[in-house]
């Protein structure tokens, strides 16, 4: 299995790390809720975690995503 995140995991990904619940992850990019829910798993398996936080751990030490917001202008 390939370990790098796809570009639709990726955006699911930093969904994830904000926060966002498997629904509103689904409304978000107009995709179904059981997509969304298996771009989670193959993000779990890819980072070999069993939940969120170790997950957005593991986004973090890998350089995924960021602690910092988006630019307020």
């Amino acid at each position: 299995m390939e370990l790098r995140p796809t570009p639709r995991e990726l955006e699911v990904l930093e969904l994830i790390c904000e926060g966002r619940s498997t629904k509103q992850i689904a409304h978000t990019l107009g995709i179904s809720f059981k997509t969304v829910a298996c771009h989670r798993d193959r993000l779990m398996r890819k980072a070999g975690v069993h939940d969120a936080i170790s997950l957005f751990r593991w986004a973090l030490l890998n350089g995924l995503v960021s602690l910092n917001g988006p630019e307020v202008q």
